[in-house]
C-alpha cells in the first residue's frame, strides 16, 4: 500500500516532511576570490576555521611576508580588522 493512502485509514497518518531547522548558530565560513595566489589564503582561512580562532585572535596572526610574493599587510588580516572595527571592537 503507498504511504499517501495510509491517511483514508482510521488512524493512519499521511507522509510527513521531515523538519529542518537551520543550524543555531550557522556554521562559520568565508569565501576567497582572486588571481593566482589565492590558495594560500583559502588555507590559511581553513586553518583558522578549524582551529575555532576569533577574528580578535585572526587579526594578529603571523603571515608569511616576502615583496616579491605579497604585500605586508595581507587582505585577509585588513578584513578582520575593517570587521573589527564595524563591530566596534
Amino acid at each position: 500500500m503507498p504511504p499517501a493512502a495510509l491517511a483514508i485509514y482510521p488512524g493512519g497518518r499521511g507522509p510527513r516532511e521531515p523538519r529542518r531547522r537551520p543550524p543555531h548558530p550557522p556554521p562559520p565560513g568565508g569565501q576567497v576570490a582572486g588571481p593566482e595566489g589565492t590558495k594560500g589564503r583559502v588555507d590559511t582561512l581553513a586553518a583558522a576555521l578549524t582551529a575555532n580562532m576569533k577574528v580578535e585572535e585572526f587579526q594578529y596572526l603571523d603571515l608569511a611576508y616576502a615583496p616579491t610574493f605579497g604585500t605586508v599587510w595581507d587582505p585577509l588580516l585588513i578584513a578582520a580588522g575593517a570587521l573589527l572595527g564595524k563591530l566596534g571592537k
